[in-house]
């Protein structure tokens, strides 16, 4: 019989950590981070969304139990103990405010990964609760510096403008120019 000590000893441990001491350098970046006190959305996108709102049969331009998903989506931040000042769901995406303390102190890949992580599983959650569909869902996340209340208000804006091409563009699928000009005779 082996004795565990010294099989995996202390100096083995520390001779193996020694040797993988330098793998968090290559982390590129793990220090990366939004300046304190710097507002800031951390939005996320839904990932192949108009796939997904074709295999749910959802109404369109807007469906009111896809909607309840991304509202159920955002409580989870909440419920997690994240506190944002805004969280705004337009289209497929979701974009959360904060202008006090940073999650994660700031680290852009953390908040990253955390966020797109909870409302992906929060959402395919909801889409099975509510549309009775069990249905994986994905989001991208990223990190947008807004400066003062003037880059805020034109960021949301820039995402309704967005919101309002994407609206017309899922209105008008479908329609052909054919179409159109027989239904004005």
């Amino acid at each position: 019989m082996v004795k565990r000590d010294s099989y995996f000893g202390t100096s083995m441990q520390e001779s193996l950590l020694s040797r993988f001491k330098n793998w968090p350098e290559s982390e590129i970046f793990a220090e990366a981070s939004v300046p304190p006190e710097t507002p800031f959305f951390i939005r996320l996108d839904g990932w192949r969304f108009g796939k997904l709102s074709q295999k749910l049969k959802t109404e369109k331009p807007f469906d009111k139990k896809f909607a309840k998903c991304f509202v159920s989506s955002g409580k989870i931040l909440l419920k997690k103990g994240f506190n944002p000042s805004l969280i705004y769901v337009t289209s497929d995406e979701m974009n959360i405010l904060f202008t006090g303390t940073a999650p994660f102190r700031g680290r852009i890949e953390k908040a990253n990964s955390i966020f797109a992580g909870l409302v992906s599983s929060a959402h395919s959650l909801s889409l099975l609760k509510i549309f009775n569909k069990g249905e994986i869902v994905a989001f991208d996340s990223r990190i947008v510096i807004s400066s003062n209340v003037e880059k805020i208000i034109e960021y949301l804006s820039w995402r309704q403008l967005n919101t309002w091409r994407n609206h017309n563009n899922a209105s008008l699928t479908g329609f052909s120019a054919k179409k159109v000009t027989n239904q004005q005779k």
